[in-house]
């Protein structure tokens, strides 16, 4: 799929690069995910069209105010082992300096979809690649939560579904700034818990939640 993306991609004279979650899962695993995050410098919406009517897929707008579009792809339209999510997100100035405003290392890493994407390709400005191969979640910056209080709970979540640590420094910043997350919608809190509660080791991560002082965020009558 990532290749037949980037064939997509290229007539519309748009810079078009795999993002997030998704350089993170190909790099681990070799191969991409369902979910499939793109950043383009064109408009998000035109080139979710362009991608829908390319795979049969249907275009779902997912945050208006940020400019993320979704195209989903059915299974069964020649999408090899589909259902494909693939999330379009534009921006602007580079892509370094979109990572540079991303959450975490392992997040903040890009593949141009241009001729044959490769990890060869690989954007990697804040050490992901190496904290993916000693298991670490480590923040971009010191206002990585104060950016969005939505990450405390998301690196919570990615330390307990990856396996991975948190390490010292990031630790102390989820301690500070947990408090913020009562300024988080309760649907936003509430999916990442119930995903927390979903994964093998559950309770451990109640007790990392508990130990960085979000859990009576979450549940505060207890």
């Amino acid at each position: 799929m990532i290749e037949k993306l980037a064939a997509c991609c290229a007539p519309l004279e748009t810079d078009a690069y795999l993002v997030g979650g998704s350089v993170r899962d190909w790099l681990l695993s070799a191969k991409p995910g369902q979910d499939i995050d793109i950043a383009v410098s064109g408009d998000p919406e035109a080139i979710a069209r362009e991608i829908a009517g390319r795979f049969g897929g249907t275009v779902v707008p997912l945050s208006p105010a940020h400019g993320i579009v979704r195209v989903a792809v059915p299974a069964d339209d020649g999408a090899e082992d589909g259902p494909w999510n693939i999330d379009v997100d534009g921006f602007t100035g580079t892509i370094e300096e979109d990572l540079a405003r991303r959450d975490f290392s392992v997040n903040a890493m890009a593949v141009p979809l241009a001729g044959r994407p490769s990890s060869d390709s690989l954007i990697d400005m804040f050490g992901g690649r190496t904290d993916l191969a000693t298991k670490t979640i480590r923040a971009l910056g010191p206002t990585v939560f104060q950016d969005d209080p939505g990450r405390l709970m998301r690196a919570v979540r990615l330390a307990g579904q990856l396996k991975f640590r948190v390490e010292p420094g990031t630790s102390k910043l989820i301690a500070a700034d947990a408090g913020l997350l009562a300024s988080v919608s309760p649907e936003r809190i509430r999916e990442e818990f119930l995903t927390i509660l979903s994964l093998d080791g559950a309770k451990g991560q109640i007790e990392v939640l508990d130990h960085f002082g979000l859990f009576e965020q979450v549940i505060p009558e207890l």
